[in-house]
């Protein structure tokens, strides 16, 4: 948690490299997801980025891969 431009994206890629987990960022999510939809970034859209996030998470998990989410 922080204030955009703090780190906490370089932090959480660093961390997940380091550990050798993989890494869920919604900004990366989100610009996927317009690239398809072409879209603004409502409730809706948030909830699915998020939804997104979150099944890909538990998708990797399952797996039993060390999971990092941004």
């Amino acid at each position: 948690m922080g204030l955009p431009g703090s780190g906490k994206t370089y932090f959480a890629r660093a961390f997940a490299n380091r550990i050798g987990g993989e890494h869920f960022h919604s900004d990366i999510i989100r610009k996927q997801q317009r690239q398809e939809q072409h879209t603004g970034y409502s409730d809706a859209n948030k909830s699915k980025v998020y939804l997104t996030m979150f099944e890909e998470a538990c998708q990797a998990l399952n797996q039993q891969k060390i999971v990092v989410v941004d």
